[in-house]
């Protein structure tokens, strides 16, 4: 996986996170990941992030921000409430 793959991976999880409304902690976990994003483009040096954020943001679809979001709360450990509440999200987009 290149840096612009994990970066573009990490950005829409974020969103991705954000769907998910009835999450009462929601804001925390965001800033988890908001500060796994910052790391990531410090220690990688990722040049022009915040169009490239724009434009992930745009053009991945829903379904494949959930799907991301997933992948990077199961690495975290977050609590299993997301990880329930995202395939459960995932499921009614099909």
């Amino acid at each position: 996986m290149t840096i612009e793959d994990e970066y573009k991976l990490l950005v829409s999880a974020y969103y991705g996170v954000k769907y998910l409304d009835e999450y009462e902690l929601k804001e925390y976990l965001l800033n988890d990941i908001k500060a796994l994003i910052k790391d990531y483009i410090f220690n990688n040096k990722i040049d022009d992030y915040k169009t490239k954020e724009e434009k992930y943001r745009k053009e991945i679809s829903k379904r494949t921000k959930l799907q991301d979001a997933l992948l990077v709360v199961q690495n975290m450990n977050a609590p299993l409430e997301v990880v329930l509440l995202l395939r459960k999200r995932l499921k009614e987009e099909k």
